[in-house]
């Protein structure tokens, strides 16, 4: 997430100054971490050039049909409460900030 920080604090897209494929490929990944509870991984309030680009990226009427629609919200709602459950865990695997042990 670092890399992205860097490359979108100089343009809106990863690849540029349009959406392209590189947005499209890096978006499963990080839309997965929010939706398995571990969105507090990606330190969205200390990386703003990232969390302007989700937002961007998700306001996208595709995005909604192709990902945010796609999956039941009870399948979503299990994969969150799993993800809270381990979240220190995995943060302090990746010896991640989050963690207080960290």
């Amino acid at each position: 997430a670092l890399g992205m920080e860097a490359m979108l604090g100089k343009t809106d897209w990863l690849g540029g100054e349009a959406v392209s494929l590189a947005d499209f490929t890096a978006l499963p990944y990080v839309v997965r971490l929010e939706q398995i509870g571990l969105g507090a991984l990606l330190n969205l309030n200390r990386r703003p050039a990232l969390a302007g680009w989700l937002h961007r990226i998700t306001s996208r009427p595709s995005y909604r049909i192709a990902i945010a629609d796609a999956l039941p919200p009870a399948v979503l709602a299990l994969w969150e409460e799993a993800g809270r459950q381990t979240l220190a865990q995995v943060a302090k695997l990746l010896h991640h900030p989050i963690c207080p042990s960290n």
